[in-house]
C-alpha cells in the first residue's frame, strides 16, 4: 500500500479574531495573549502528528502577516529540523507584509482564490433565487456606500461625499463611526445626521438576524444607481474581492471601489471584469495616494449626477451583464481557481493517498470549497458517481491524543 501524504492544516482568522483588535486597541495585549496561547498549541499538535507539509490556508484574510505573525517563530524550530513544507495561502500578499522580508525563507505563499469561489457560488444562488436580482426595482438615488467597520479610510470616503454635497444624493451607511461625538470629531466636512444608516435598517446590527448578514443585500441597496465600494484592504499590493465587490456584480449594477491602487486594473487582468469607463474616468485608479482615489471616486459621481438614469443604465448594462458571467466563468476554470498544490491534494485525496488533519474545523474551510469546486467543474463527478468523501464522510480532526487543547 502506497504511503499516504501527511498535511496539517492551520485555522485561520476564526480564532485570532482580527476586527476585535482593530476596533478594541485597549485590549489588544490581551488579544495577543490569548493567540500565543492558541498558536503554542498548534505547534504541539504539529509536533506530535509530524507532518509531510504544514498548510496555513487564509483564503479570507490579506492579513497574514498580524493574524500569523506570532506563529512563525514558533513553528521555525520544527520547520528548520525537519526541512518540510510551510505554504501560505492568501488572496495577495502586499510589500507591507512583515513575513515576506526574507525573515522566514523556509515559507512559501501561494495565492488563494477560495473567496473567489464563495462569491461566486453566492452569485449564481441569488441568480436563481433573489427577487431583487432577478427583477431589480430601478434606481431612485444616485449611489449606495455601505460601511461597517470603522477605518480612516472610510470615514475619508463619507467626509469626502459630504465635501461634495454627495450625501443627500444617495444612501450612505456608517453607523458605527458616526454614532458617538467622539466619532464625529474626525469629520471636516460631515456634519450629520448621526448616525448614518440605511433609512430601512434603524435597528442594523451586523448578524443579528439573517438578513443582516454580510452576504446579504441591504434593503436599500437596489435604490442605487452605482455602488461606492469601501474594501477590507487599501494598502498597496492588497488585492481582494470580498463579499463587498462581489455584491455589484451581483446585482448588475456599475461600481467603484476605494481599495489599494490599481484595484480595477487588477479586476480586469485577473478575474476579466471590465471597467465602466462608459460612465467613469479611471484615471484615480493608479494614484497611489489614498486622498486622491477618494477624490477621482467623488469626481465621477459628481460627473454623472445630472444625466439621465435610464441613459446611464443603457450605456453599461451589457458590460454590467458580462462582468458577472466574466467573473463566475473564470473561476468556474479549474486551472484558475484551484492553487497547483491544491490540486495535487485533491488527486491524492481522490486515490485514498492523502491524509489531511487539524486540530479545528475551521482549517478546512477552504479545502472544502476547493474539493466542492473539483466535483462540480473536474467532469469526474455526477449525481450518481459521487467522491468518495461525500459517500463516507473523512474525520479530519486529528486524533485526540495527538491534540493539545
Amino acid at each position: 500500500m502506497d504511503k499516504k501524504l501527511k498535511v496539517y492544516a492551520i485555522t485561520d482568522a476564526n480564532y485570532t479574531d482580527t476586527e476585535f483588535v482593530y476596533d478594541n486597541d485597549k485590549f489588544q495585549h490581551l488579544h495577543l495573549q490569548k493567540r500565543d496561547i492558541f498558536y503554542k498549541q498548534e505547534v504541539l499538535t504539529i509536533e506530535a502528528y509530524n507532518p509531510d507539509v504544514v498548510y496555513i490556508m487564509s483564503g479570507w484574510e490579506v492579513g497574514t502577516d498580524y493574524i500569523y505573525g506570532q506563529l512563525f517563530p514558533l513553528l521555525e524550530p520544527w520547520a528548520l529540523r525537519t526541512g518540510r513544507p510551510v505554504i501560505v495561502q492568501a488572496p495577495s500578499f502586499g510589500p507591507t507584509n512583515t513575513i515576506l522580508n526574507g525573515q522566514y525563507p523556509w515559507v512559501t505563499f501561494e495565492t488563494s482564490t477560495s473567496f473567489d469561489i464563495n462569491n461566486t457560488r453566492s452569485i449564481m444562488h441569488n441568480i436563481k433565487y433573489n427577487e431583487s436580482i432577478q427583477h431589480p426595482p430601478f434606481p431612485s438615488k444616485l449611489f449606495v456606500c455601505y460601511n461597517h467597520r470603522p477605518d480612516n479610510y472610510r470615514t475619508k470616503m463619507v467626509d469626502a461625499l459630504a465635501k461634495h454635497d454627495l450625501i443627500k444624493e444617495g444612501v450612505v451607511a456608517y453607523k458605527r463611526g458616526t454614532s458617538t461625538p467622539a466619532d464625529m470629531l474626525s469629520f471636516q466636512y460631515f456634519k450629520g445626521p448621526s448616525p448614518l444608516q440605511d433609512p430601512l435598517e434603524e435597528d442594523f446590527e451586523l448578524n443579528a438576524i439573517p438578513e443582516y448578514t454580510p452576504d446579504s443585500f441591504p434593503r436599500s441597496y437596489h435604490t442605487g444607481l452605482v455602488d461606492i465600494v469601501t474594501e477590507s484592504r487599501i494598502l498597496e499590493g492588497e488585492f481582494q474581492i470580498t463579499e463587498k465587490t462581489k455584491k455589484p456584480l451581483s446585482a448588475v449594477k456599475p461600481f467603484l471601489v476605494l481599495g489599494c491602487s490599481g484595484y480595477h486594473q487588477w479586476l480586469k487582468e485577473t478575474r476579466h471584469i471590465e471597467m465602466y469607463d462608459e460612465i467613469f474616468d479611471y484615471t484615480f485608479d493608479s494614484d497611489t495616494s489614498v486622498d486622491a482615489r477618494i477624490e477621482g471616486i467623488c469626481e465621477n459621481i459628481n460627473r454623472i449626477r445630472n444625466e439621465d438614469p435610464i441613459k446611464i443604465m443603457a450605456k453599461v448594462k451589457d458590460k454590467a451583464e458580462h462582468n458577472r458571467n466574466a467573473y463566475v466563468k473564470r473561476i468556474e476554470d479549474l486551472n484558475y481557481s484551484i492553487p497547483k498544490s491544491i490540486r495535487k491534494l485533491i488527486v491524492l485525496h481522490e486515490y485514498g493517498r492523502l491524509e489531511i488533519k487539524c486540530a479545528y474545523d475551521s482549517a478546512m474551510q477552504d479545502m472544502r470549497l476547493y474539493l466542492q469546486q473539483w466535483e462540480y467543474f473536474s467532469g469526474n463527478y455526477t449525481s450518481s458517481n459521487q467522491p468518495w468523501w461525500n459517500i463516507k464522510t473523512p474525520n479530519y480532526r486529528v486524533d485526540s491524543h495527538l491534540r493539545h487543547s
